[in-house]
């Protein structure tokens, strides 16, 4: 397990829980070759303003109700370490297959009326400017 992986997904997910309230504003995907990248822009984020959530590496991905996504409400975002070792949540042994030799992860949940999940090995928050 990489506990310094498990720490950053700890302290995401506690900068995360804030989001709520926020609005999507954009999501983009790109896929080439071995390189996956997923950009998720939210806005109107209380007390913080416009922040990006990056994530690479992408073993699952799943968004409802993309074409309602724009400006669409959050109730909650999460970020949870997913060890190498397979002790996951219930929720995503359905999004990725464990195996010996897999790396730690993280999944990213948005909820709300368009729901995002995201399985990465790689994920950062960053706040934009004004």
């Amino acid at each position: 397990m990489d506990s310094s992986f498990a720490d950053r997904c700890r302290r995401m997910n506690v900068t995360a829980s804030g989001f709520v309230g926020a609005f999507i504003h954009r999501m983009s995907s790109v896929s080439t070759g071995r390189h996956s990248h997923v950009d998720l822009s939210l806005t109107q984020v209380p007390e913080i303003g416009d922040v990006m959530i990056s994530m690479e590496n992408i073993w699952y991905l799943k968004a409802e109700g993309m074409t309602a996504m724009e400006q669409s409400f959050v109730d909650g975002v999460s970020v949870t370490h997913l060890s190498a070792d397979g002790d996951w949540p219930i929720e995503a042994r359905s999004m990725a297959t464990w195996f010996d030799g897999i790396p730690d992860l993280a999944m990213v949940r948005i909820e709300g009326p368009t729901p995002v999940d995201v399985v990465c090995s790689i994920v950062s928050i960053a706040v934009e400017g004004p």
